[in-house]
């Protein structure tokens, strides 16, 4: 019953997800600056998120997974001024429920988006952008050494303006009750592609988001492919010891380039990590990942700590994220995820 249940549940973002729509913004999502998170790593759903080609190398023999996550971006010059509700300024909460079968994902996401801080007559108020992402993944196994997958999405924009906000209860309210309106010429469309080369240590990755619907010459289709694209490698320590018990620890390092210096994003980041297996199916995950990122002439400079917990289908994971150049200097996240 209580799978039946969950399973409804998810099914429901579905059907509500045909009616609704999501915005595209720029607010912080809750994964990107994970130092768990790469296109070489593999194991678990959040991986197949970051590349489609993970999805027949989980570890995880899972029905469905729900996740809950809340992420900010601070300007730390306002967050300790007198501003009103400074420690509310590009929030973003999302919703996102995932049905797994085989080698298919299906996710849809409700995403809660404050943007367009303004303050007058001492009060803050905000744009809130909100709606549904639709989202499916395929991923394929080749033998013992390679996989690859596709990702195919969409969505549009919905709009609440100008809205008071003065305290968490605020942020709650509006997303559940207040009246909103659709963004124009909002709708979109969005697919990738990954693949994977793996050994029992070592693995590759590579993904490219899509450039359909771009107006663009033969002459420059290679290059915006190669500036969409992200290329990883890293080195994993064995899970398991020669006599098949749970290594304590197990160490993790990896690096990743993306733009290939031709796109409009372009990043280059090193991280590393450290899992510590208590049991099967309880372990503790930390890890240290720093960014380099040039977005349209921006640079950021990024510090990441972050720290994953899990005991049997709960997960909880909490990331810390320093921009040392940019105006959010402070990107905290949380994440909690139930799956079954």
């Amino acid at each position: 019953m209580k799978k039946k249940i969950s399973a409804l549940f998810v099914l429901s973002l579905f059907i509500f997800g045909l009616f609704a729509s999501s915005g595209e913004s720029g607010a912080v999502s809750a994964q990107r600056y994970s130092a768990l998170r790469s296109p070489s790593y593999s194991g678990s759903l959040e991986d197949v998120f970051v590349n489609p080609a993970a999805l027949p190398l989980m570890r995880e023999n899972i029905l469905f997974k729900v996740s809950a996550s809340s992420c900010e971006a601070y300007n730390t010059s306002l967050l300790f001024s007198s501003s009103p509700t400074s420690y509310i300024q590009n929030m973003e909460n999302e919703l996102q429920g995932t049905v797994v079968s085989g080698s298919i994902a299906l996710t849809a996401k409700f995403s809660n988006k404050l943007e367009d801080r303004t303050v007058r007559d001492d009060k803050a108020f905000f744009n809130i952008y909100t709606g549904v992402d639709l989202e499916i993944d395929l991923g394929y196994k080749l033998g013992k050494h390679f996989a690859f997958g596709f990702r195919l999405g969409g969505g549009n924009s919905l709009i609440r303006e100008d809205k008071k906000v003065s305290s968490y209860i605020d942020v709650v309210k509006n997303a559940l009750f207040s009246a909103y309106e659709k963004v124009d010429e909002s709708e979109r469309f969005t697919s990738s592609f990954g693949i994977m080369l793996f050994n029992d240590n070592l693995s590759f990755g590579a993904t490219t988001s899509s450039i359909i619907g771009e107006n663009i010459g033969v002459s420059s289709y290679l290059s915006t492919i190669i500036g969409n694209t992200t290329v990883a490698v890293s080195y994993r320590g064995d899970m398991y010891s020669e006599e098949g018990e749970l290594n304590l620890l197990v160490p993790r390092i990896g690096a990743s380039l993306s733009g290939m210096g031709v796109g409009k994003e372009r990043a280059v980041s090193v991280s590393g990590d450290l899992s510590i297996q208590l049991l099967k199916n309880a372990y503790v995950d930390a890890g240290l990942k720093y960014q380099y990122i040039v977005k349209n002439e921006e640079i950021s400079s990024i510090l990441s700590l972050s720290v994953l917990g899990a005991l049997e289908d709960f997960t909880l994971a909490i990331n810390l994220a320093f921009d040392f150049i940019g105006e959010n200097r402070f990107l905290p996240s949380i994440v909690f995820t139930y799956s079954n």
